[in-house]
C-alpha cells in the first residue's frame, strides 16, 4: 500500500465534489491493511489530529472532540473485546441536550465513530459527520480517525483488514 494513500483519497474527495462543490448525504469508502496505518500516518496534520483527540483545548480551540467523548475509543476496545460484533462499539461526540438550544454556539461536526468486528479479523468503521469542509478538515479528520484506528487495532491485534466508511450529511469545498 502507497503510503500516501489517504492523501489520495483525500484528493478523490476533492475531485468528487469538483463539480458542485457540494453535496448532501456524500460519503467515501477506504480500505487497508491494519499493520499500514502507523505508515499512513499524515504528518502535515498530525499534530492538529492528536489535538482534537486531547484532553483540553489550546488557546485556538473552542473544544476538543475528546472533551465530547471522553473515554470513546477505550469503550470501543472494551466493546469489541467482550462482542466483536457489536453495535454498540461506538462513540457519540454530541447528545440532543449539545444541540437544543445551541444557537450559534460551535459543536463538533464530527458526530459518531462506530466500529464493529466481522469475519473475525475485519474492523468495519463508520465516521459520521453533519457537516463536512473537505479542502482543509477532511484530512485533519483522517488523520484522526487513522490514530483511532491505530489505537483499537494495536489493543485488539487479530484485526488484519481495515473497512471504512466516511459519510457526511454535508459535504463541500
Amino acid at each position: 500500500m502507497d503510503d500516501n494513500a489517504l492523501y489520495e483519497l483525500h484528493q478523490v474527495a476533492i475531485d468528487s465534489l469538483s463539480a458542485s462543490g457540494s453535496r448532501f448525504n456524500w460519503h467515501i469508502d477506504f480500505e487497508c491493511e491494519a499493520k499500514n496505518l502507523p505508515s499512513l500516518r499524515m504528518e502535515d496534520v498530525a499534530k492538529t489530529a492528536e489535538e482534537w483527540r486531547a484532553e483540553q483545548a489550546t488557546p485556538s480551540m473552542y473544544f476538543t472532540h475528546r472533551q465530547y467523548y471522553k473515554d470513546g475509543p477505550q469503550h470501543i476496545i472494551d466493546e469489541l473485546k467482550f462482542k466483536s460484533t457489536s453495535h454498540r462499539a461506538l462513540y457519540s461526540l454530541l447528545a440532543q441536550s449539545d444541540i437544543s438550544g445551541s444557537k450559534d454556539t460551535p459543536i463538533p461536526s464530527f458526530l459518531t465513530f462506530q466500529c464493529s468486528i466481522e469475519n473475525g479479523n475485519t474492523l468495519y468503521c463508520t465516521a459520521t459527520f453533519r457537516a463536512l469542509e473537505v479542502t482543509k478538515f477532511l484530512r485533519i479528520n483522517l488523520e484522526e480517525i487513522r490514530q483511532n484506528l491505530h489505537e483499537i487495532t494495536s489493543a485488539i491485534p487479530v484485526i488484519s483488514k481495515i473497512h471504512l466508511h466516511v459519510f457526511a450529511f454535508h459535504a463541500y469545498c
